[in-house]
């Protein structure tokens, strides 16, 4: 029985531990280290979705649905392989999404064009350094 009450101390001493520091270790070693991604996800979050975006870990992190297309979960078609949507598929694809994430991939990636027509038929909400957050115009 002494065994016994040792392990359980020792467990509730390292979950005790976990959840006083958990909270200022992951401010520590992710949130202060990418301050711009959080900021994006916070402001993601505010709206609903669903979110087009070349990064889905934005759409996981805020828990917000992500616009479907073809190659939204393999992202190695736009950076490996060199391809690119067309500009019908980008208009589609935008009219089916109420948020739209550009990041510097999404900046290198997306027609200017596209980019117009983003910038006349959404609202930017946000932008800092890397990114910019639009949402569509009601």
């Amino acid at each position: 029985a002494r065994i016994n009450i040792k392990y359980f101390a020792i467990i509730l001493i390292i979950l005790s531990i976990y959840q006083t520091s958990f909270n200022n270790l992951k401010y520590q070693l992710i949130d202060k280290k990418t301050p711009e991604f959080f900021s994006a996800v916070r402001i993601i979050k505010k709206f609903p979705g669903p979110l087009f975006t070349f990064e889905p870990i934005y759409g996981l992190f805020s828990k917000t649905n992500l616009t479907f297309y073809y190659n939204m979960a393999d992202m190695r078609y736009f950076r490996v392989m060199g391809k690119n949507l067309t500009e019908e598929q980008y208009i589609n694809i935008l009219g089916n999404t109420n948020i739209v994430l550009v990041e510097p991939f999404a900046k290198s990636t997306i027609p200017l064009t596209i980019r117009d027509y983003i910038q006349d038929n959404f609202n930017i909400v946000y932008q800092d350094s890397s990114q910019e957050i639009y949402t569509r115009n009601h």
